[in-house]
């Protein structure tokens, strides 16, 4: 298992699954960057970040002195950079 889909990480799965395949632990070989599938890890981040900013609002919002504002628009920053680090890594292949 690798904690992201970094070049890096693609290239260690990739070594560890052409020795399996060599070996003949695996019997059909596969592309590894299409079986990584990084839209599944993008969503679980963006679930994680709203799921993050609805239980820090929430109290916020309910002190009325516009913490909650801030708050949202420190949450919006972590998404959009979850975004730009997205696009980033797809431009890398």
């Amino acid at each position: 298992m690798v904690p992201n889909l970094s070049l890096q990480n693609l290239e260690c799965v990739e070594t560890g699954k052409e020795f399996m395949l060599k070996h003949g632990y695996i019997k059909n070989d596969f592309d590894v960057r299409a079986w990584a599938a990084p839209e599944f890890v993008e969503q679980a981040a963006k679930d994680l970040i709203e799921e993050k900013w609805k239980k820090t609002t929430a109290p916020e919002a309910a002190r009325g002195d516009g913490a909650a504002d801030r708050v949202e628009a420190y949450w919006i920053r972590i998404l959009n950079m979850t975004t730009i680090f997205r696009i980033a890594a797809v431009r890398q292949r």
